[in-house]
């Protein structure tokens, strides 16, 4: 966010920490994900900065992308999943999500820390695409 503009932030449940016992920034989270809903590309952008440079934060993004996913779907289909599927979805996301598919969030987080910020910003990138997307089309219903 810069100083001439603001956006409504998303509230993000339930406090939160990785399985290192490091806390999501559920603020930046937030921030982020209403800055990518308003389609405001520069304050998303340096958000999204941020996000990859916090591993716990960009996990849980892509976590909530899988939720959100399972709960309109019953599942993920294995173009979010699998590395190999091929498919729109970026191949940083579909490793984290391949990692928590069975429920394994802690390996996911695990997985996440490991990456470098600029795969984090990728995986991350694509989750606040599928989560915009998912909120677009229920705010439209």
């Amino acid at each position: 966010m810069n100083g001439d503009h603001e956006h409504d932030g998303f509230e993000i449940p339930f406090d939160y920490v990785d399985p290192a016992g490091r806390a999501v920034d559920h603020r930046l989270l937030g921030d982020f994900v209403g800055a990518a809903v308003a389609g405001c590309s520069s304050c998303r952008d340096a958000l999204l900065t941020f996000v990859a440079e916090d591993s716990p934060t960009a996990a849980r993004l892509v976590e909530l992308a899988c939720i959100a996913t399972r709960e309109l779907l019953g599942g993920l289909p294995a173009t979010m999943t699998e590395e190999h599927a091929g498919g729109p979805i970026g191949l940083e996301f579909r490793r984290l999500a391949g990692t928590g598919v069975d429920g394994a969030n802690s390996a996911m987080f695990t997985a996440c820390a490991r990456m470098s910020s600029e795969q984090r910003r990728a995986a991350a990138a694509t989750a606040a695409g599928i989560l915009v997307a998912q909120l677009r089309l229920g705010l439209s219903h």
